[in-house]
């Protein structure tokens, strides 16, 4: 060519470690806690032990008792019985058997004019090696189907408002706190993708005495498939895509099983889903100029997407019993007249996807400045004073908000939880010498 173009690329593959897994120590895979539910309301008015804030129960026996309900797993304390967790030979040993991502990326950089550049590349990332976790102890025939309502509200997506949510399942009572955890290979149980795609495009420009401009534009989204049936044919939770744990009977890489782990959600538009490529779109600037009297001038301007909207509806057992046909498994009792047990149900997903709406936050714009000056004291010293001014517009763009989600006159959801910080002026000096 003519000396004006450059072209890289690269490749690598990188594993993730998986921290103290290799022995599989069984005193480590142990249940270290447990949970269980509690009716202060169990027993009749008039009785002594209803609604007096103590847990009327024998709470060393694990089975349903009183008060309290059954051990969300039966393993807890025991002696002499296997751990709630194993992990498979293939979770443990073999090429590609762990969490890995292979990295690649292909650029061209051009000379547009002796003071001039532009620099575009493109960006992919593949993520392997899913683990998942499976409880032999259950199968897809132990969890009753059953539907929920969302609630009619303006502020939710019109295909979430009012809408019916169906494919969500339970554990049947007779099954509940049975617990055997096999950790292995999520290829298993079907098919599971998880790709990034991204472009990034830099400008270059040198100008006047000393002039300095670099323009950014950068997308990327991220395409996942997770729709693996493990344990439950549906699910209480809608998830992270699997680098974050979203089908959760999948591990996040390097992570370790834990009470968090539900059974992963099969409804359309939560484990098959595309991230809007808007969603990770964002550009910017850097400028440095050269002012009379020795004075520089710089200043960086971000514009970046806003937060996904996300909304966890709290469902109560009254509710869900009117389609499930029982309570909850986690009752205390199934049949106690009412049950204060509750599920979270995500309406709108932890990653926004085109299939149930696409909602984020207002985008974030922030633009700093920075007046410099040096000052020379003899050959070897010198000081440069700072003037700094960040976020020079003084915005306030919310950066997280509530997510929960209830039917209550004082609904949280979408309350503010933080907001960007407001200007801040700030004086500094560096001193050479």
């Amino acid at each position: 060519g003519d000396g004006k173009t450059a072209l890289k690329a690269s490749l690598g593959r990188f594993s993730y470690r998986d921290v103290g897994v290799a022995v599989d120590i069984p005193s480590a895979n142990t249940p270290q806690n447990v949970t269980r539910s509690w009716n202060d309301t169990t027993f009749p008015v008039g009785d002594p032990r209803r609604g007096n804030y103590v847990p009327d129960c024998d709470l060393k026996n694990g089975l349903a008792n009183g008060e309290c309900g059954q051990w969300n797993d039966l393993n807890f304390g025991q002696t002499n019985v296997p751990p709630s967790y194993h992990r498979a030979e293939d979770a443990l040993r073999g090429f590609n058997k762990q969490s890995y991502n292979w990295q690649g990326s292909i650029s061209v950089q051009r000379q547009l004019a002796p003071n001039m550049s532009i620099n575009v590349g493109y960006f992919r990332t593949t993520y392997g090696g899913f683990q998942a976790m499976d409880n032999r102890a259950v199968t897809p025939a132990d969890y009753d189907p059953y539907c929920i309502t969302a609630p009619v509200d303006p502020k939710l997506p019109s295909n979430v408002s009012g809408k019916q949510f169906c494919g969500l399942g339970d554990l049947k009572p007779a099954k509940f706190g049975q617990v055997d955890n096999l950790i292995t290979q999520a290829s298993h149980y079907g098919h599971l993708s998880d790709v990034w795609d991204g472009f990034d495009v830099i400008y270059n420009l040198r100008f006047g005495r000393g002039g300095n401009f670099q323009g950014t534009f950068s997308t990327g989204r991220e395409k996942v498939d997770n729709c693996l049936v493990i344990d439950s044919p549906s699910g209480l939770i809608a998830g992270l895509p699997p680098t974050g744990g979203g089908n959760a009977n999948l591990l996040p890489p390097g992570g370790q099983p834990s009470t968090t782990n539900l059974p992963n959600d099969n409804r359309p538009g939560f484990c098959r889903f595309a991230q809007p490529w808007s969603g990770g779109t964002g550009f910017g600037f850097l400028a440095v100029y050269p002012l009379p009297g020795s004075i520089q001038v710089s200043g960086i301007y971000q514009n970046k997407p806003g937060f996904p909207i996300r909304a966890s509806y709290v469902v109560s057992d009254a509710e869900v019993s009117r389609s499930l046909g029982r309570h909850l498994s986690s009752c205390p009792s199934q049949t106690a007249p009412t049950c204060s047990q509750t599920v979270a149900i995500d309406l709108i997903p932890n990653i926004p996807n085109v299939n149930i709406g696409s909602l984020y936050g207002e985008r974030i714009k922030q633009l700093d400045l920075r007046f410099s000056r040096i000052f020379k004291f003899g050959e070897t010293r010198k000081v440069q004073a700072n003037f700094d001014v960040y976020n020079i517009f003084n915005g306030n763009t919310v950066l997280n908000e509530q997510t929960r989600y209830t039917t209550a006159a004082n609904n949280p959801w979408r309350n503010v939880l933080q907001i960007m910080g407001g200007r801040l002026v700030k004086l500094g000096a560096q001193v050479n010498f």
